[in-house]
Order: structure tokens, then C-alpha cells, then sequence
């Protein structure tokens, strides 16, 4: 998830600790809960690769061996890597349409503690467990032609709900599960 989830720099604080920045929503404080992806499917766990049409891989090959225009994912239960040297973050895919993915980032004073991004499961293996998406980014929005801030604090899922449905327009990435080990 190298790409499909920018680094982030701290911008501007806003009401609850909701930060709103270029590369997308953090807040200070969860929005989501365990119980929010209660009975929900979950992402298979292993190596998951983002899908690009100018970006071609051998699967077959250890992840550390392709390009870097691959993102890769980690997941192992409820903890998710941005590639396989990635710090392990844990994360909460509610349920809901659009599902919703809240990670845990290794937050300091000057970086938020949560990222957040807009998820549509489209195939899922024998145990339901989702094996490609779409993912995206979700943004606050943008700021208005006479340049007034906007509030930007989502404190529930309805509300976090609603950035993701009007960021989803702004760009989608595919991601397939590829294995469950990394090699």
C-alpha cells in the first residue's frame, strides 16, 4: 500500500483533531471501532499487490523483487504493512457501502494517528474473505472559491461514510490478493 495510501505531513488541525491535507483525512482520534467491522468480510491474509495497466509483475517471484510501480500489502489478522518491510499497523474495515478502512499509524506530535480510505470488495474467496478491491483515498473537501476553511472532522461512520463516497470519484486503485506468504 506504498502509494495507494500517501505518506502523510501534518497541515492543519481542525476542530476534534480531524487533519485536512492534500494526500488525504487523518485524524488524531478513531472514527471506527472493532464493532464497526463485526460480521463484516475481512481482506485474505497475505501479500496483496495493487494493480496498474503500465506495471507488469511476476507473482511467482518474492515481492522485494518487483518494481516499484507494485504497491504491496501486507495483511496478518487485523494488522496491515505497506510492503514487506513495512511496520505492521492495525487497522478496521467496517462494514457498510462503501466499506470504510481506518489504519492505526505510528502516530508522534507531528503525524496523526489515522488514515483512512474508501473500500469496494469485488471477489472474495471459499470462506468469503475478500481477495480484489477497489480502494481509494478519502479526502476532505475541497476548499470553497473564496477560500474559507471547511470543517473537516468526521466523529462517526456516517460521516466518514459520506468524504469517502464523494472522494471515490477522485481515484480508485485495484488491489488482488496474490499469496499467503511473503517470499
Amino acid at each position: 500500500m506504498r502509494r495507494a495510501l500517501a505518506a502523510f505531513g501534518l497541515a492543519a488541525v481542525v476542530l476534534a483533531g480531524c487533519v485536512k491535507k492534500e494526500e488525504g483525512l487523518t485524524t488524531l482520534l478513531p472514527v471506527l471501532v472493532a464493532e464497526d467491522g463485526a460480521g463484516a468480510p475481512d481482506f485474505k491474509d497475505g501479500v496483496w499487490a495493487g494493480l496498474s495497466p503500465e506495471c507488469s509483475y511476476n507473482p511467482n517471484k518474492p515481492e522485494t523483487e518487483w518494481p516499484d510501480c507494485v504497491p504491496v500489502m501486507i495483511v496478518r489478522g487485523q494488522n496491515l504493512a505497506r510492503g514487506s518491510g513495512g511496520a505492521s499497523m492495525p487497522y478496521v474495515l467496517a462494514g457498510g457501502d462503501p466499506r470504510l478502512l481506518q489504519t492505526h499509524t505510528a502516530g508522534t506530535a507531528d503525524q496523526p494517528e489515522y488514515e483512512y480510505a474508501g473500500v469496494r470488495a469485488a471477489a472474495f474467496d471459499a470462506q468469503r474473505r475478500i481477495v480484489r478491491v477497489r480502494m481509494w483515498t478519502v479526502y476532505c473537501p475541497a476548499e470553497p472559491a473564496g477560500g474559507e476553511a471547511t470543517a473537516c472532522a468526521p466523529t462517526n461512520t456516517a460521516e466518514l461514510r459520506a468524504l469517502a463516497k464523494a472522494s471515490e470519484e477522485l481515484g480508485a486503485a485495484e488491489w488482488i490478493w496474490v499469496r499467503e506468504t511473503t517470499r
